[in-house]
């Protein structure tokens, strides 16, 4: 979903500033395809005119409150995926259902992840949106360090409410 600074004890910075998000400066620094592959916006399709209403969102609520520049976030967060590589039980799963505990599991099991589901209007089956994982930050210069056990706060924001859920194709 994306990266961003977390209270040890409740809740999240956000809005900390006013630094506008630069669609153009971004893609010619990390490219489109990289975007779009490792930062992909789930919610609508890469054709869509606000496909980067995402990646303007992660840096307006989140990235303003991370203590690097608009640059160094999305280098960072683009990274962190060669870190924590996309598990193999989602990549064999892709248009079809697995069971919530076995993909929580792929990620080291609850507390080191939650995972953020929608619910279909139409079916009321969950599908998979995110997954999220926390980071400590190193205090000399804010740069993300070693993967943590979540807080129960984040925990608790895992919303995969069913036994299966569904992980749709990209």
């Amino acid at each position: 979903h994306g990266l961003w600074p977390q209270y040890v004890d409740n809740g999240y910075p956000s809005y900390c500033n006013s630094d506008d998000f630069n669609e153009t400066e971004i893609v010619a620094d990390i490219g489109w395809d990289t975007l779009t592959q490792k930062w992909p916006n789930v919610q609508c399709d890469e054709t869509d005119p606000e496909y980067d209403s995402f990646w303007e969102h992660e840096w307006t609520k989140h990235g303003t409150c991370s203590g690097l520049n608009q640059d160094i976030y999305f280098e960072t967060a683009i990274n962190l995926t060669d870190v924590l590589l996309t598990p193999t039980e989602i990549q064999s799963h892709l248009g079809e259902s697995i069971n919530a505990d076995e993909l929580r599991d792929a990620f080291f099991g609850s507390p080191w992840v939650a995972l953020q589901c929608n619910k279909n209007g139409e079916t009321g089956d969950y599908y998979l949106t995110g997954a999220y994982t926390c980071w400590e930050q190193n205090a000399d210069d804010g740069s993300v360090g070693e993967q943590i056990v979540c807080p129960a706060e984040v925990v608790n924001e895992d919303t995969c409410y069913a036994d299966d859920i569904f992980i749709p194709e990209l």
